[in-house]
């Protein structure tokens, strides 16, 4: 850290509030200080705006707006402001202060894993995302404005002050800081040339940031402020993978996505961008997320153009320019929140045309003649680049022409043209579905076209979701970009409103706007057991087994049906039952023998109690023969030892 004691500010307390403790670092802004609040008792960073900014009114009043704005943005990965104000000349915000290291140490350091890179990299936009939920564009998303905790939660710094920049008013003399130049848009460097981008310049950053963390090397480089930023518009950002095979080409078409120089070609904002970083995570081997970063090499560190910071100016034929001025060598990065101490950093000049750049010293002749060559230069050129052989050209409509007869227009119209292959639902395969830029759109002769050529519609396979609920089922369909349409009952033996199938079939390949039919258990169909009485007991079994019936056998004694025939079931006949449940076959054992007792000899009343007890009916004998006092002289059946007879059968008496 830097500690001045020349400083006035070390030691005042800030509106009775904030007691400042010690300097941190100096951006462009201002300066950063660790103070004290000392009515919540806890440290904060207090960033104060240099002098001459805080004697702006407008800038005041705008800057102070946006803080109040930022400070309705809470989130774990964003630094919370806590507060704003105005003390005499001392114009402040009191910010969440983050203790740990700027996401430039750890691209320098080189001590993570693609993997743990991209751990960080989710959790950077996640606080993107929030901040453009909440309608905020960053417009400076760079290394060092994203902080890293000791726990290694990542937050965003200075949501808002770009913004607050950028609408102020505030002149070049200012020196108003809005972007780094190794990570402005292409469309924050040529506004005229491209339609405004919103959430997506932020996505065009954070993907210039994901490249350096990937590779340890930034994507665009060079001496001067004004070479990388004409390489956003004009250049070409080379592949991941040809920098780092290990990383295989995995990353080169998503990043080649988020860093489009066209706008459109992005994704609409950091949410959207996240959903494609986590699904390819998710696709990657083990191998490739576990591929060792290399460190930043020293001269991705010390160029120049990594020092400076771009700003821009309205020049004197009313269209904005980059420009910066110099300023001091000791001005640090202007996101100084996290607590160390940060190398120099300088700022220098991009000229606009409107722009004369005046030397100190005594003039001599030979400035004026160089003047004037330059002048004759730039109207040749200006003429050139207008109405002469070098003016812009319109991009020529080719929607819904083959790929050969729309190259060839482009082609005729004086661009070089690059293909591209994208889905369309409305667009037959092998036609021209778009251009980048877009038809009508002015560009310089021999300008890149991108001519995007349709595959058809996309076709995503149907995942299989039996057995899943209904709710999980939707979310696996709609995961995959389908919607339920409609959903089905349907009889079957999986759980009642587990789900069957569905219609396409689950691991067939359909269009993605397929609708989709839910098929869904309704339990097992309900059947009528049959009248199976008096079949034998093998073909009463086949025939339930047939219907889906579980079968189970008793046998009982039935003096009417025969042995080995089924007397009847449970349930009975002609109820309903579900199929898969089980249903029991009583089977005769015919009907039950018991001894027949010899009552020969008996008198008629005991005759027939002992009859009787032993199960039969009896025949025979009247009032008279008791009365009598008759006895039994024959039987039949006979009785005795051994003679059987069916129980409940009739035994005849004579006497």
């Amino acid at each position: 850290m830097t500690t001045s004691h020349a400083d006035p500010l070390i030691g005042r307390t800030v509106e009775g509030r904030y007691r400042v403790l010690e300097h941190l670092a100096d951006g462009g802004m201002g300066s950063v200080y660790v103070a004290r609040d000392l009515r919540l008792d806890r440290e904060v960073a207090l960033k104060v705006l240099r002098a001459d900014l805080a004697r702006d009114p407008v800038f005041v009043e705008r800057f102070q707006r946006e803080a109040r704005a930022a400070a309705r943005l809470a989130h774990p990965h964003v630094v919370a402001v806590h507060d704003q104000g105005q003390d005499a000349d001392v114009v402040y915000l009191a910010m969440e202060l983050v203790r740990g290291r700027t996401l430039r140490d750890v691209i320098r350091d080189g001590d993570r894993s693609v993997g743990e890179q991209l751990t960080l990299f989710e959790q950077l936009l996640d606080g993107l995302a929030a901040a453009h939920r909440a309608g905020f564009v960053h417009r400076d998303i760079k290394p060092e404005n994203v902080l890293i905790d000791a726990a290694d939660r990542v937050k965003v710094a200075d949501f808002g002050l770009a913004r607050a920049v950028t609408g102020s008013g505030v002149s070049v003399d200012s020196e108003v800081l809005i972007g780094t130049a190794s990570y402005l848009s292409p469309e924050q460097v040529e506004p005229s040339s491209f339609s405004p981008s919103g959430t997506r310049s932020d996505v065009y950053s954070a993907g210039l940031v994901l490249f350096e963390m990937l590779t340890g090397h930034r994507a665009f480089d060079g001496d001067l402020p004004v070479q990388v930023a004409y390489q956003h518009v004009h250049g070409t950002m080379a592949k991941p993978s040809e920098i780092l095979p290990e990383l295989t080409a995995a990353f080169d078409p998503l990043l080649a996505r988020a860093c489009s120089k066209e706008p459109q070609e992005r994704p609409d904002d950091a949410e959207e961008f996240k959903t494609e970083v986590t699904r390819l995570r998710a696709e990657l081997p083990d191998d490739v997320l576990d591929v060792p970063v290399p460190p930043a090499p020293p001269s991705s560190l010390t160029t120049n153009a990594d020092t400076q910071h771009t700003r821009v100016s309205a020049a004197a034929d009313g269209t904005t320019a980059p420009v910066a001025r110099a300023s001091s060598a000791a001005e640090a990065p202007d996101s100084p929140l996290v607590t160390r101490q940060y190398g120099p950093q300088s700022t220098t000049a991009l000229p606009s045309r409107a722009t004369v750049v005046e030397n100190e010293r005594p003039r001599r002749w030979w400035p004026w003649v160089l003047a004037v060559a330059a002048l004759v230069v730039a109207v040749v050129a200006a003429i050139a680049f207008t109405v002469g052989p070098l003016g812009p050209r319109t991009v020529p409509k080719v929607q819904g022409q083959a790929q050969g007869q729309a190259v060839s227009t482009l082609r005729s119209a004086g661009f070089d043209v690059k293909v591209r292959t994208t889905e369309s639902d409305t667009v037959p395969t092998g036609q021209a579905v778009r251009t980048t830029p877009e038809s009508g759109a002015s560009r310089r002769p021999t300008s890149d076209v991108t001519l995007w050529v349709s595959t058809g519609p996309r076709m995503v396979d149907v995942p299989d979701t039996a057995n899943a609920t209904q709710d999980d089922a939707r979310k696996t369909l709609e995961s995959k970009g389908f919607k339920v349409a409609r959903v089905e009952k349907q009889h079957s033996d999986i759980e009642k409103d587990k789900v069957v199938g569905t219609n396409p079939a689950g691991g067939s390949r359909v269009r993605h706007d397929t609708p989709i039919t839910l098929i869904v258990s309704d339990g097992p169909a309900e059947v009528d057991v049959p009248d199976v009485s008096g079949s034998s007991e093998d073909d009463a079994k086949r025939q339930l087994e047939a219907l889906g019936f579980s079968v189970t056998t008793t046998e009982d004694y039935d003096p009417d049906i025969e042995s080995g025939k089924v007397v009847s079931t449970d349930p009975s006949s002609g109820t309903a039952a579900r199929a898969g449940s089980t249903v029991t076959l009583t089977v005769s054992k015919g009907p039950e023998m018991v001894d027949v007792p010899d009552v020969v000899g008996m008198s008629a009343a005991d005759a027939r109690r002992t009859l009787e007890d032993a199960g039969f009916d009896v025949d025979g004998g009247s009032w008279l023969d008791d009365l009598l006092d008759g006895t039994v002289s024959s039987q039949s059946p006979e009785g005795g030892s051994g003679k059987q007879a069916p129980k409940g059968s009739t035994v005849t008496l004579n006497f």
